[in-house]
């Protein structure tokens, strides 16, 4: 039961870090044209932040919820901060992606994040 559990949570952190590439890159493409308050930045920010620290990745959640945070700002942010910010979500994502490949397997059939 356990190990299935762990596989079940494996899984789930495996689809999540398979699609961040493309949403980080969807958050890049968004960062100079889409701020408004229903934009892909916040939606996409809101999303990542929400999952993140539940399949495994929580600085890549704190990150994303510090974007989000910036686009709930009275004024949006300007495109150099937006950039840092989502630079700071894929260096905690690639970090975090990193020391989960790098963990011990409880389980021989387990797969990989690498």
């Amino acid at each position: 039961m356990v190990q299935d559990a762990a596989a079940a949570l494996l899984a789930i952190a495996e689809r999540f870090a398979g699609r961040m590439e493309a949403r980080l890159d969807m958050l890049r493409a968004a960062a100079a044209s889409d701020r408004g308050p229903l934009g892909t930045l916040r939606r996409e920010a809101h999303q990542i932040a929400g999952v993140a620290g539940c399949v495994g990745f929580p600085r890549c959640g704190e990150a994303a919820a510090a974007l989000e945070a910036l686009t709930l700002a009275p004024s949006p942010p300007d495109e150099a901060a937006a950039r840092a910010a989502i630079e700071a979500i894929a260096e905690a994502f690639a970090a975090e992606r990193a020391a989960l490949a790098a963990a011990p397997a409880t389980n021989p059939d387990r797969g990989s994040l690498a």
